[in-house]
């Protein structure tokens, strides 16, 4: 059931709601995508659990009136979705980019989330765009300003294009590539989910972000760490897929290596960066042992 509630700072929040179990998971989405993006995953949790599944500011049915400048205004949107709500003693999870927004989250409201799950998350260091030679060759060097990111030739400026002139044959390729690389949904359920990439209004904004975003011990390449995910003490859940092209093994264990004793790391065997639809079987079971356990 999607409900909408408008917080505080004037911002329309959608969020899709189910389930009446004796524990609440709250999900978040990533980049380009909105709870839509859930698919089943959703239904099938909430004969386990009470599911509120948001779409962030500027996604989705949620509105945008205030552009967003970092991970920390989607994470105060999360506090006051939840104060709004009367939500507490939650479990959390974030995918893809939504992974980084809910570990500000969780540094920025300790006594929020009792656990957390990061699901194909973006590291603690956030996801910064390296530079690109005139022939499209990866540099040495990061962006560090936001206008020159927005023409990145590679990663980001035929996203944008495609985008804005709906190139709707261009996306569907490019989802079919990175984000589903190795099981495409069913004809109907892939034109919905593209459609729904069309509703995104943050785009530019959360590119930036996510590249300014860190929160880890080390230099991204573009700002330093300040050491914040020390502040993380609840149990964490990591999960990646296999062969995911967005988000690989390597950066789910460096979040492991930065979060340390309290997080551990599943890996889905042959899933990419949607493993919930590769594998949603394995993806319920993992979640649930998590939370229950």
């Amino acid at each position: 059931m999607l409900k909408k509630v408008v917080l505080p700072n004037r911002e329309e929040i959608a969020f899709r709601i189910g389930g009446n179990g004796p524990e609440t998971l709250v999900m978040v989405h990533g980049n380009l995508v909105s709870s839509r993006h859930w698919g089943t995953l959703l239904e099938k949790l909430s004969n386990k659990f009470k599911v509120i599944a948001l779409d962030l500011r500027g996604a989705g049915e949620s509105s945008y009136n205030e552009n967003v400048e970092t991970f920390k205004d989607w994470a105060n949107d999360i506090k006051l979705f939840c104060d709004e709500l009367d939500l507490k003693d939650f479990n959390l999870l974030g995918w893809s980019m939504g992974g980084g927004i809910i570990q500000q989250f969780a540094v920025d409201n300790p006594n929020y989330a009792k656990k957390m799950i990061l699901f194909g998350s973006i590291p603690p260091s956030g996801y910064p765009y390296v530079k690109k030679g005139p022939k499209g060759e990866f540099l040495d060097e990061y962006y560090d300003n936001k206008e020159e990111l927005l023409q990145d030739p590679v990663q980001l400026k035929p996203m944008i294009d495609g985008l804005e002139n709906k190139n709707r044959d261009f996306m569907k390729q490019l989802w079919a590539m990175s984000v589903f690389n190795i099981k495409v949904p069913e004809k109907e359920e892939f034109e919905i989910l593209i459609d729904d990439v069309y509703k995104t209004r943050n785009l530019k904004d959360a590119a930036w972000a996510a590249h300014a975003f860190n929160i880890s011990h080390i230099n991204n390449g573009v700002f330093d760490g300040t050491g914040e995910i020390d502040k993380i003490k609840i149990p964490v859940l990591i999960i990646g897929g296999e062969k995911d092209l967005i988000c690989p093994i390597s950066m789910h264990e460096f979040t492991k290596d930065q979060i340390g004793e309290n997080a551990v790391l599943e890996i889905i065997p042959n899933a990419g960066h949607a493993f919930h639809y590769d594998n949603e079987d394995l993806v319920v079971e993992k979640i649930t042992n998590f939370i229950f356990e």
